[in-house]
């Protein structure tokens, strides 16, 4: 953390205070609290006043401890989401979906998804995706084709995206599109050759 930088100015508060109230605070204590907290100011503040009324004088607050205490509260990117459910990872998928709905800020990547209704926003994105996915899955089965397992994120992005807007209006050309999915070269593999054909939806340039 660098000299002014919000964090390295709120971990140096906190070992004030700790110290005023003669409570020992780990290094590790204060990094998680900040990543609990998101690094808010006030939410850290509030925090870190309650985990110090609870060590008490003479006490000392662990990392541990911090997780036991402190609720995440850091916000949700969708992009993870995305990546579960285009790994098929159930477990993580569903992990990542409870805390969606959790009722905590959505960001994808670094930018806060605004507006008074950002779950509608997830869904919205949620529901093209599959519709890219049930789109590819139609002209597969129309070509009898399979999937390549081991396609790029960018390949993959590109062109079900370039299938989904051919429509069933220009079949000659979406069965060459899903020809060029199902064979994508190992140079066009952005990702580990593990990656399936389901990926995230598009980011954003940052």
């Amino acid at each position: 953390m660098a000299e002014g930088d919000p964090a390295r100015l709120l971990a140096r508060r906190a070992r004030k205070l700790a110290e005023e109230k003669k409570i020992a605070i780990e290094p590790g204590a204060i990094e998680r609290l900040l990543v609990r907290t998101d690094g808010d100011p006030r939410l850290f503040a509030s925090e870190l006043e309650k985990i110090l009324d609870w060590a008490g004088e003479g006490g000392k607050v662990r990392a541990a401890d911090v997780e036991a205490l402190v609720e995440d509260r850091r916000a949700e990117d969708v992009y993870a989401f995305f990546d579960a459910f285009g790994s098929r990872d159930r477990a993580e998928t569903l992990r990542r979906l409870e805390r969606v709905l959790s009722g905590k800020t959505l960001r994808t990547g670094d930018r806060e998804i605004k507006g008074d209704e950002p779950l509608r926003a997830f869904f919205g994105m949620l529901v093209a995706e599959v519709r890219r996915l049930l789109v590819v899955r139609a002209r597969c089965d129309e070509t009898r084709t399979k999937m390549n397992p081991g396609l790029g994120c960018p390949a993959y992005q590109s062109g079900s995206i370039r299938v989904s807007r051919a429509g069933p209006a220009h079949g000659g050309e979406s069965l060459r599109l899903v020809q060029g999915l199902t064979s994508a070269p190992a140079a066009s593999r952005a990702r580990s050759s593990s990656m399936p054909s389901a990926s995230a939806p598009r980011r954003t340039p940052r």
